[in-house]
Formats: structure tokens, sequence, C-alpha cells
């Protein structure tokens, strides 16, 4: 090269400008201008003449079109351009294997295309004889599928289109004119191939269903409608508070009957009280439209019209076992057994404590297990419940020893040591005309480490600031104040009792022991013992009998298994005879309980089976072989007795088809003998049977609903609201209600109102904390109610007592002050306003709610006897999973307004999901349910010829 030629340097592409070579320097490099820059001093070797850039570039370009031409399969024409153009300046071996990559990539690109034609072809022909199929033109598909297909299809596969094809036809045919329970019964035995969920089959069966519940006039809600179309032998629904359980049973019943034609009593309706039995009665006559409809019953009533028993049948209160008859059976089975020797061991039993207290419950969540302890309570001598062993074992002593005493009698009113709550010490004895107060500490005041138990609240220098502004209270009042605390009991019981006589004599009380019969003289003399006793053994045998254990089967397992208390296991030889003597009672007066007979009745069924009839009244008779649908409401009442009838009743007519409506939020019944593994395990005693869910509330207000799942928070479906108003909930301390004692005119009105809810007393004494604390909660449900212009009202405690009184009384307390508050009759008020337990509520509703005395000894409630029950399941998390429940339902039968009472500090637990500050982002809205937004290719096919041939029903 010399200068003035025109190069291009190596490093630069083919397509890059060309420069000029512009001088050479001796040192083998030289200066280029370039039109992108001047370079100096480069290496002259690293130009390249631009002829050869030309011939480079030209190369390059007969390249491109040579493998462009064989990318397209002009093989021919690539190798003449190869030979003519390239044969000198290109590999030929590079051509070759170029030439060979794109001929293996032709013959791909052709066999696929054949492939693709073939898979057409094979597609038009399969559609072909689809259409055929479609058309019934089984034999001309068949002869296509012969000659043009059964080489590359499958016969399997054939035959399952036709199979397919056939049972959309079948299904199409039967949508038309079939009843809903021929349609259930060809989608149950449907070919296993076809692939038609459930879901799909129940968006295409609703319209019906709606079509045919409205002709009745029963317009349902989303839910409710899809559990009546549900196709199952045996479903489960659960059917949230207010959410139309009723409703929902009742247009099944009545749908059964209607669209399969059958007489009415062909289907059994069966609830677990006689009133929920009549109600439904009556809503199928007046809603349904079936006035000649009867068999809505108990099971006992079942039972009893099956065996129609010639034994006298006890406790019977109109087909239903009455708690009055038991009562009283109960009393003379006492009175059988009470001789002195049985006694002496009843007053043992109560004088036993519980010695693993520290164990029971340890397999609780920590959170649980603090709510278990606090609300345990132990039951003393004289029948009453105290909070501890130690104070049991105080009560006890004093008892024994004659010393008279009274447990946490309210002293002072709204103390500031106890942020305002009633202070009402543990023991008030009375003893050579003088007072003394009794205070059993949690810790040992004297020793700095000792703390509190773990699941309390209280911090212990909270605790510690208690017990001094106590001593200076009781310092204040020159009370003496006498003292042990759980240190004691670390000794046991005797040497417990040993310090504690010392403390009692040290202060000049005379401790002298009673004898044996005295002391079970006095125990006895109360009629809490034996009523108490009673009610234990009754439940003993209940438990017993719903399992269908007789006495021999119950000693056998408590035998296998001794419970590992004292106490649980001296009741249980207790229980074992009395249960003996109530068998004994009834074989000697020839007669049988309720569970006898439901016993007898299921052994009448496995022995007659579909033969055996129901009695009906008006010498009808209904056998087991006809009957078509049993339905079964509150289901979550459910026992291992009804399962064994039920189970007979099933096997002698397997074609029975089963419903079980009802709650798992609110089996609050285990005390009867429910067993909640019934409606857990539904599919297990159910086989091929499922389950759903109806969830709209329609009695509460949105808050109330958005509080009963924050309640029940992971157990299960929560509930949905069907209503935009918010409710009210308010929580109220008690010892925050005024009550008006001032003196002056300005104060008169409020204080003679007030005095209204205070008892009257003849020596104008003050009243008592106690009468003040029953008079705030009397002023306070009293307002409450004024406040809801006479809507009613529903006033809920946990048991029959509260504030003192009983429910009744606090009612006529109530209504006697709101007759001369407001203008209102007693009639009408007797009418607005109701009492009862949070048991007794169930199934209840009222515009207004108020929970009464709604603390962590109240509601947990959580008795040491429901420990002697372990043998049938009961554990210290059934007991608190069901007074949760217990609570759901009390809350829950509010419409609008839900308030509870409390005392500040003893809160019950349940109450935070009360806080409107919690259920501010958590209120369930009430939003319409569609059907699913796509169905299957197979139910598609299915709608799209409904809508082409049109159905006469929808």
């Amino acid at each position: 090269m010399k200068p003035g030629d025109r190069v291009l340097h190596g490093s630069f592409s083919l397509d890059s400008e060309i420069g000029e070579l512009v001088e050479i320097y001796a040192n083998g490099t030289c200066k280029a201008v370039f039109p992108y820059g001047v370079y100096s001093g480069i290496p002259l070797d690293g130009l390249i003449p631009a002829e050869k850039v030309f011939r480079l570039r030209m190369l390059s370009q007969v390249k491109a079109e040579i493998l462009e031409l064989l990318q397209s399969g002009k093989f021919e024409l690539a190798t003449n351009v190869y030979d003519e153009k390239c044969a000198g300046q290109w590999d030929r071996a590079e051509f070759e294997i170029a030439k060979k990559k794109a001929l293996e990539a032709e013959a791909i690109r052709q066999a696929a295309k054949a492939a693709q034609a073939l898979a057409l072809s094979r597609s038009e022909t399969m559609q072909a004889i689809a259409a055929l199929l479609d058309l019934e033109k089984y034999e001309e598909a068949y002869d296509c599928y012969r000659a043009e297909c059964q080489d590359w299809w499958p016969r399997s596969e054939f035959e399952g289109l036709v199979v397919e094809t056939k049972y959309r036809h079948q299904f199409i045919e039967s949508y038309c004119s079939a009843s809903l329970g021929e349609l259930d019964s060809l989608y149950r035995d449907r070919p296993k191939n076809i692939d038609f969920p459930v879901e799909d089959y129940i968006s295409l069966k609703l319209p019906k269903v709606r079509k045919r519940l409205s002709a009745i006039g029963m317009d349902l809600d989303e839910e409710q409608a899809r559990a009546n179309a549900r196709p199952e032998d045996r479903l489960l629904i659960t059917a949230r508070a207010g959410s139309g359980k009723t409703r929902t049973l009742c247009a099944k019943a009545a749908l059964s009957i209607g669209d399969e034609k059958l007489n009415p009593d062909q289907v059994m309706i069966l609830a677990f009280n006689k009133a929920a039995a009549v109600t439904v009665k009556k809503r199928l006559h007046k809603e349904g439209g079936i006035a000649d409809y009867s068999n809505a019953r108990t099971f006992h009533s079942l039972a009893y019209q099956l065996v129609k028993p010639k034994k006298k049948l006890l406790f019977d209160a109109g087909g239903a076992p009455s708690a009055r008859e038991q009562s009283r059976f109960a009393q003379r089975m006492m009175e059988r057994i009470l001789n002195p020797a049985f006694k002496e061991a009843m007053v043992e039993f109560f004088r036993q404590e519980l010695e693993q207290i520290e164990s029971i419950g340890r397999d609780l969540p920590p959170v649980d297990y603090r709510i278990f302890r606090r609300s345990l309570e132990y039951v003393t001598l004289k029948g009453e419940r105290v909070k501890s062993n130690g104070e049991k074992f105080i009560a006890d002593f004093l008892f024994e020893h004659g010393i008279e005493y009274r447990y946490e009698k309210p002293w002072a009113w709204k103390v500031g040591f106890l942020d305002g709550s009633v202070y009402k010490p543990d023991f008030s004895i009375v003893s050579g005309g003088h007072d003394f107060i009794l205070e059993h500490w949690a810790i040992d005041p004297d020793n700095p480490a000792d703390a509190v138990p773990a699941h309390w609240d209280t911090s212990t220098q909270a605790y510690r600031d208690q017990i001094k502004a106590k001593r200076k209270f009781w310092e204040a009042h020159q009370i003496p104040l006498l003292e042990t605390h759980t240190g004691l009991i670390r000794s046991g019981r005797v040497g417990f009792e040993a310090s504690l006589q010392r403390i009692l004599e040290k202060q000049g009380i005379k401790c002298t022991l009673l004898s044996e019969s005295e002391i079970v003289r006095r125990v006895f003399e109360n009629d809490f013992a034996i009523s108490r006793m009673a009610e234990l053994f009754l439940q003993f045998i209940q438990r017993s009998k719903k399992r269908a254990w007789s006495v021999d089967t119950v000693a056998a397992q408590l035998a296998d298994s001794p419970d590992i208390e004292p106490r649980a296991r001296l009741f249980h030889e207790l229980a074992l005879r009395a249960y003996r003597e109530y068998e004994a009672m009834l074989t000697e007066e020839q007669a049988m309980d309720f569970d006898d007979l439901l016993m007898q009745a299921t052994q009448e069924v496995r022995v007659r089976g579909a033969t055996a009839s129901i009695h009906l009244g008006e010498g009808r008779m209904m056998p087991l072989g006809q009957l078509r649908w049993v339905l079964l409401d509150e289901y979550q009442d459910f026992s291992e007795l009804y399962f064994q009838m039920l189970d007979a009743v099933l096997r002698a007519n397997p074609s029975i088809r089963l419903i079980a409506v009802g709650d798992d939020w609110q089996a609050i019944n285990a005390f009867a003998g429910a067993d909640l593994r019934f409606f857990n395990d539904f599919g297990s005693f159910f086989p091929n049977s499922d389950a759903v869910g109806v969830t709209t509330n329609y009695r509460s207000d949105s808050l109330v609903v958005a509080a009963g799942n924050r309640l029940m928070a992971g157990r299960g479906q929560p509930a949905k609201s069907s209503k935009a108003s918010p409710g009210l909930i308010k929580t109220q301390n008690l010892g925050d209600i005024w009550l008006e004692f001032r003196d002056g005119d300005q104060y008169k009105v409020e204080r003679d109102q007030d005095r209204l809810f205070l008892p009257k007393r003849e020596d104008n004494r003050a009243p008592s904390p106690s009468m003040l604390r029953l008079a705030q909660a009397l002023k306070y449900c009293a307002e409450k109610f004024l406040e809801a212009h006479t809507e009613k009202t529903m006033i809920l405690a946990r048991g029959g007592f509260v504030y003192g009184v009983e429910l009744s009384e606090f009612k006529d307390r109530l209504v006697a002050a709101l007759c001369k508050l407001s203008a209102a009759t007693k009639e009408s008020l007797e009418g607005q306003i109701s009492t009862m337990t949070a048991h007794g509520s169930k199934g209840q509703e009222s515009h207004t709610v108020i929970i009464l005395d709604a603390t962590q000894r109240q509601f947990p409630k959580v008795h040491p006897d429901n420990l002697l029950f372990m043998p049938f399941g009961v554990t210290p998390r059934a007991v608190l999973d069901e007074e949760r429940r217990l609570f759901y339902v009390a809350m829950t039968r509010a419409e609008h307004r839900l308030l509870v009472l409390t005392d500040k500090g003893a809160e019950s637990p349940y109450l935070s999901a009360l806080d409107s500050r919690s259920l501010g982002g958590h209120v369930p809205s009430y939003r319409k349910s569609h059907l699913p937004d796509g169905l299957g290719i197979f139910a598609t096919k299915i709608r799209n010829q409904i809508d082409v041939f049109g159905d006469p029903f929808v």
C-alpha cells in the first residue's frame, strides 16, 4: 500500500466507510484519514485495501442470498448461485453443511405441515361424527368411525363420546320433563368419564328450583336456593344464626312434596323439641301450602309412634322429656340410696378438692389456659362457689367447726383501690358478737420473691398495693383482718387447716370440730346438697344412656381407665350406685325413660326393617319403606342414640334422602348428651355426603354479625349481614351507673325515680352494696327499654340467679318500676320484656338484648363438676369451646341493639369481640351471590341446547 490508497481499518466492520492512507512512517505505522476522524501512529498492517473490502462485501451479499434460498427450499438455485459466484471464495464444505441443515429444516417443516393437515382432517372427521351423534344418528356415526377412524382414534375415546352424548341428550330431555328428584338421580348416576362438576349441575338446575319455589310462594336467597338444589342423597347444611334455617328446611320439604308428587307424610322432619316441630308444621301449612302435612315430630315422638310401648313412659310431657318429672324421679332415687354410709361418702366428695389443678387444662393454648383458670370454680360443703382450693379449705373448715361466716359479702361501694369496684372480702366472720375479716392472699405478702399466678391479668406489684390498701381499710374500720396465703397450702390441706386454726384462735375464735353426724346433718339440711347430687347423678346417667352404655358397660370403662382425680373416682363410685338404683326403679315400676324408648325403637327398626311403621294418628300408618325424605333440624344437638336410630331407619330404607341442618356455632347442649363429632365428621357417619353453608344473617344488624364472627373467628365459615344498618353494641360497667342519693330539691325527681329500683326497708337503713348492684342493673335495663320506645327487650343471664335474685324476680322488679316510670300497663310490659337464661334463649330473637353480669366468672362459667364427666369426652377444651358458643348464642339473639353489663376489672374475655374499634374494618357486607362465572364445556353444551329448544318450566 502507498499514500493515496483507499483503505479500511481491520477493526471496523465491512460496512464502515472507506478512508485514505496519507503517510507511512519508518517504524511500520502510518497516518490515515477517515470520515469519522484522523488517526496517526496506527499499524500499517492493520489496514485493508479498499479493493479487498469490496470483494468481501460482494461475497457477504452473495452468501446471504444463498442462505436465503436455502431457507426457502430453493436448493438447486442456491447451488447454481454458489457455483457461479462463490466457488473460489466460500469453502465448499461450509456451503454443504449449510445446505444439509436447510434440507433437514425443510423436511421438518414439510412433516409438520403434513401432520397439521392430517390433524385438521381428523378433527373435521371427529366433528362430523360428533354432529351425527348430536343428531342421534348412532349407526352412521359408528360406520364413519369404522371406515375412517378406527386405526387412529382409540375405541375407548370414541365410546366415551357416544356415552357422553347419549347422557347429554337424556339429561336435556329429563331437564324439560322430569321431576327435580329424578334429575338428581340422573346426575348422581352419570357415567364416570363425564366432566360435570356439581356446581355446574346446580347452576343448570337452579332456575327450575326457583320457578317451582316461586310457584308456592317461597322465595329464597342464593345460598338457600343452591342448598335446595343440591343433588346429594346425604347433605349437611351449616346455617348460621338468623340465616333462615327453618325456612330453608321447609322449602325443601314443600319442594320435594310438590315436585315428586309425594304423600306429604313421606317427608319426615325431625326436630329436637316439640315447639320446633310444631313451628315447622305450621310453616309448611302456611308458607308451603301443604295443609295436610303432619309428619314433623321429635325423635322421641318418632320412637313412641314406632313401638307404642306397653311400659309407662317416665318424664313424659306430651312427646318430650319433662325436666320437672325427671327431677322428681331423681329425688325419689336419692331418697332410696341416701343411707348414712352413702351420705358420709357424699360429704367426703363435697369435701374433696381438685388435686391435679396445676395439670388440668395444661394442653390448652396459653390464652385459653388463663381463661380456664380464671373461670374455674370450687364448691364448698355449704354449697357456695369459691375461686380457689384455698378458699374452699377455709370455707369447709369454718363450716365443720360451726363458725358463722359469709363469703364475699359486699362491704364498700366503689372503693378506690379496686378501681371503683365493690369491695367484697373473701370471708366475713361473726364470732362472740364481733366481726372479723379473713382474706386469703394469692401470694405470701412477706416473701418479696412470691409472684401472682401466670394466668392473672393483675401484676404482682399491683396486687401487693391492693393488699396494703385493704389492710389500711380494715384498720380504719377497726375490724380485725386475718390473713392466710397460698404458701401455707404447700404443706397440704391438713397443714393448712392447722395454720388456719392457729390464726383464728389467736383472735379468740373457738375452733371446735363438729361431730361427723352433725356435719352430715348440716350438709343435708340444705336441699342444695341433695339437689346438686341428684342433678349430677342424672347427668351421669343421661350421658351414659345417650351413648347406649349400660351400668356394667360404664363400670367396666371406668375400671379400665380410672380418673387421675380422687374426687372424680369417688363421684364415679357414687354415680354408678345411683345408676343401678335408677335402673332398678324403672324395672320395679314397669317404666322406661326416653333413652330406653329410643333404644327400643332402634331395635324395632332393626328387626322389622322397612315394614316398621310410624303411627300418624286417626288410624293412618307410614311404613318406613314408603318414606322418601328425612330432614333433620338443629343437627348440632345430635347424639349417639339419635344416630343409632336414624342409621337403623336409613338401613331399613336406603332410598331415603337425608338433609341435616344445624349450626355448629350454636352447639350448647353437651350436658344433655349432644355430641358435636356427628356434625364435624358428618361424612364419616353418612358416606357419599357433602356439606354447604347458608350464612346470610337476616336477623341482626351488621355490627352484631361482625361481633359474632370475631368471637368465633377461625372456627368455621363466617356469617354475612343482609343489613346496611350497623345497629348498636354497647358494654356498660355496672359500677358506673349512677344512683341518686344526694339531698336537695334539685335532685328530688332523680332520687325518687332511683328509689323505685331499691327494695323498701322498714328500718330506713342504707341499702347494702349487693342491693345497690341490683338497683344499678334494674335502672340500666329500665332506661334501655324506654330508649327503645317499647320495642321488645330480652334480658339474658348465664344462670337462673343474677345480682342476688332469681331471674323471675328481676323481671318482676323491673316491670314494677316501669309501671311507675311510664304509662305502660303491667300486661303490656310482660309481653314486651322477657328474661331467660342464655341456654333458654336459643331460637329466640328480640329488638334489644341485654346480657347481665358478663364477667369472667359467668362467661365462661367453668364448674369443677364438668371434669367429673371426662369419661364422656368432657375436657377443659370442650368446656371452654361450649362456653364461647353459649355467649355467641346469647349475643346473636339481638336484632338491632346488643347491650352488655359487666364489672370493671372482671370483664368476660369474650367482650373483646364486642369492641367497636376492633369491628371498624371487619363489618361483613352483604353481596348478592351469583352463579359461577363460567360453566364447564359439558354444562355449556347442555345450557346452549336448552336455550335453543326451550324449557317449558323455566
